[in-house]
């Protein structure tokens, strides 16, 4: 995962260069610059797959780097001292927002949900091993249309092969499926992106599939369903 580091902080960049090598595996720091100006010039040459990018620096805001960018192909982690940007970020499609001082197991989470994101744009054909009673499925990712939890039973409805029972656990399911494509929109619900239709605001709020299925979405998370059909 290639990485470009922005902030006008010498000093935070020399940090957060020794948390990312030292402490999360996988990413590879290709450029870093403390000029907002530099920045633009090196996001558009070097093309990252992954951008961690201050928001308040002299001569420009990380908000105004991404405006001169134009077409965002790549993630962006905003580290900022100041909590005020935090609602900004999100309706910039943030990533993550992480605030300073780092704190190590927020970046490493961060960096965890990164790989977890982008290894399924390099791989559209990722599959997961799942077990029954009797077999070893091996499905497709991009194949299933929402999970439903049964205690310790999971209920799997897919694209082509319709519902599956396997003895798996749902927190643990939801730990295997990209987070870019699923989400866990109720405590005993997960959903696929690519196969919702419409929100419903009836009801304290639902998510239409186009397979005509109802999902629930908890009260909990309804920002985050939000934000992630938006995204």
């Amino acid at each position: 995962m290639r990485a470009i580091l922005i902030d006008d902080e010498i000093h935070a960049i020399e940090n957060l260069t020794i948390l990312l090598n030292d402490f999360c595996e996988g990413v590879e720091i290709i450029a870093t610059t403390s000029s907002a100006l530099e920045g633009i010039k090196l996001i558009k040459q070097k093309k990252p797959d992954i951008v961690f990018l201050d928001v308040s620096m002299p001569y420009g805001t990380g908000f105004d780097v991404l405006d001169a960018v134009g077409t965002i192909n790549f993630k962006v982690v905003f580290i900022t001292a100041y909590e005020q940007y935090a609602i900004q970020a999100i309706r910039r499609n943030a990533f993550d927002y992480i605030m300073k001082p780092i704190q190590i197991k927020e970046l490493r989470d961060c960096v965890a949900k990164l790989h977890n994101e982008l290894k399924v744009s390099e791989n559209p054909h990722m599959r997961i091993s799942l077990h029954s009673n009797e077999y070893i499925d091996f499905i497709e990712v991009s194949d299933i249309i929402y999970c439903k939890s049964d205690n310790v039973y999971c209920d799997i409805y897919t694209h082509t092969k319709g519902k599956l029972t396997y003895t798996k656990k749902l927190k643990d399911l939801e730990a295997e499926l990209p987070n870019n494509s699923f989400i866990r929109c109720h405590n005993s619900h997960i959903v696929n992106k690519n196969f919702v239709f419409r929100y419903s605001k009836i009801d304290g709020g639902a998510l239409v599939l186009t397979n005509d299925s109802i999902i629930p979405v908890s009260r909990s998370k309804k920002d985050d369903v939000m934000q992630w059909l938006e995204s």
